[in-house]
């Protein structure tokens, strides 16, 4: 059977599935790293995508033409967009949205810059549909996930909209604005190049995060809380 590709950005993020991957082989493909075993008989590739919607966007494209995956899943940490999302708390991507598109008003010389004034240009992926096509994640997974990581563990589960992009938010207000105008419940690097990707090849893929920091709560980034994202998807994934 063909395998699933799981992915994780950082060393943090994939150090527990590498402790349980059972006869694997690593590859070094294009400069990223994937890891070639089984969870108790089934075939997954851990991917190591590096940080940044660049990066994950190559990771992906090199391991669905190098392994032709069943699926895509993509994990890892992510900050909270809500005062209702705690750290520790999960979050299943519906779709994404990217944070990091931006069309700025015209300034003539020398009357400096206003980010203020900023506008994410992407926002219409939203409600179109042809764009659309490539933000959301796979129908069949995604209702998997919903039906069955509730009953992988006692955290508390959100679904909806992923904000992704290369950028870390700390500012409160912009934060808030992403979360009121695009229904944003946690912010990533990896997910807007995954999406894109997998979604071009008609490959299937979720992505699911677990919040490692709030700052509109003034909670602290903590990464050794992947390894609980881990654990959920390593019993997930033996569903599947």
């Amino acid at each position: 059977m063909k395998p699933i590709i799981i992915q994780g950005a950082e060393s943090s993020e994939i150090d527990f599935f590498l402790d349980k991957l059972e006869l694997y082989k690593e590859f070094t493909i294009g400069g990223f790293s994937f890891f070639k075993g089984n969870f108790n008989n089934v075939d997954v590739i851990i991917s190591k995508t590096k940080v940044g919607e660049i990066n994950a966007a190559a990771a992906t494209t090199i391991g669905i033409l190098n392994f032709e995956p069943r699926a895509v899943i993509n994990q890892g940490t992510a900050g909270g967009h809500k005062e209702t999302i705690h750290k520790g708390d999960i979050v299943i991507g519906e779709k994404f949205f990217q944070i990091n598109s931006y069309k700025s008003e015209y300034l003539g010389k020398q009357k400096g810059t206003k980010p203020i004034n900023w506008t994410l240009k992407e926002f219409k992926c939203l409600e179109d549909k042809k764009c659309n096509k490539y933000n959301v994640a796979n129908k069949r997974l995604l209702e998997l996930a919903k039906a069955e990581i509730p009953n992988l563990t006692n955290k508390k589960i959100h679904v909806g909209i992923i904000g992704s992009g290369d950028v870390w938010n700390r500012e409160f207000d912009t934060i808030t604005y992403l979360n009121k105008n695009f229904n944003t419940l946690c912010e990533d690097m990896e997910t807007a190049g995954v999406y894109k990707i997998a979604n071009s090849f008609d490959i299937p893929v979720v992505s699911i995060r677990i919040i490692s920091n709030n700052e509109l709560l003034k909670e602290e980034y903590e990464p050794k809380i992947a390894k609980e994202c881990q654990e959920l998807i390593y019993n997930f994934v033996k569903l599947l």
